[in-house]
């Protein structure tokens, strides 16, 4: 068990780093307000609600994309964000995230950055590339769980990835999942492959743990919208409140992203833990 001081001592240390690896490439470190009066609108992500101020953000994502579609070029976010009822070895709801943004680049080359980035505190690992479906073919068992009877055929789905596939994935290397099913690409385009229309996102796993999740940036505001509501009626059907759609973001987004824009949302907290052989979240967390 870590005490006070080493926690601080860990984290004050990883914050210099990632910054310095930051600044070194150019990229400017941007300041987001963490309250907002509307909200990225995810079927699955509850947000902390402050009484006549709007909603705790989830991600930084909306105001950096603002920040973006106005000329801001290669940024960086390094801070806290909440979300609602994550709790668990791997959950909290308040953490620290990395999000940053790299614009008129390649998947090769943004995948590249990353992984430096990642080995600077897991050291140099193989890389194993697997799209979503490769993955679930790979690692689904014959037979499910009589948990799983009453459940609708996106639900299994969801338990096979994450009871199955998600622990497989990363085990002494750096596993990238890839082309993910298009009615899971939240803020990531979609482009057909193979004859299949896939979502342009990808996942980070080490060990079995997701570190990152990232995208080629959607950068059409009638689609953006389309999904929000979707995502707000998904969220009726579960009987999880609806959110406002957040119209500054929207609005900037008619400006357009610039050309191949990527981004991803790193767990911080969770590179730590990988980074010190500790299980639970909570023991790495100030």
């Amino acid at each position: 068990m870590l005490t006070p001081l080493q926690k601080i001592q860990i984290r004050s240390k990883a914050l210099k780093q990632t910054r310095a690896f930051f600044d070194d490439r150019g990229f400017l470190e941007t300041d987001v307000p963490i309250c907002n009066k509307a909200a990225a609108v995810d079927a699955y992500i509850d947000l902390f609600e402050v009484k006549e101020e709007g909603f705790l953000h989830s991600s930084p994502e909306l105001r950096m994309k603002d920040y973006l579609c106005n000329g801001s070029g290669n940024i960086y976010f390094l801070g806290h964000v909440f979300r609602k009822e994550e709790i668990g070895s791997r959950h909290h709801s308040e953490f620290t995230m990395l999000e940053y943004y790299r614009i008129e680049t390649t998947e090769e080359i943004f995948l590249k950055e990353v992984i430096d980035y990642l080995s600077l505190f897991l050291g140099k690992r193989k890389i194993e590339t697997l799209t979503y479906d490769d993955a679930m073919e790979k690692y689904s068992p014959t037979k499910l769980s009589n948990d799983t009877i009453n459940y609708t055929e996106e639900e299994k789905r969801h338990y096979i990835f994450s009871h199955h596939v998600e622990p497989a994935l990363g085990k002494s290397c750096f596993t990238i999942l890839t082309n993910f099913p298009a009615c899971e690409a939240s803020l990531a385009q979609t482009k057909m492959e193979n004859g299949k229309l896939v979502a342009k996102r990808f996942e980070i796993f080490v060990d079995g743990v997701e570190l990152g999740n990232g995208f080629l940036e959607l950068s059409c505001e009638k689609t953006a919208r389309a999904r929000f509501v979707d995502a707000n009626s998904k969220r009726t059907f579960l009987h999880k409140p609806s959110y406002p759609l957040d119209e500054i973001f929207l609005k900037n987004l008619e400006k357009g992203l610039p050309k191949n824009t990527y981004g991803i949302a790193i767990g911080f907290d969770r590179l730590l833990m990988l980074a010190n052989d500790i299980q639970k979240i909570h023991n790495i967390i100030l």
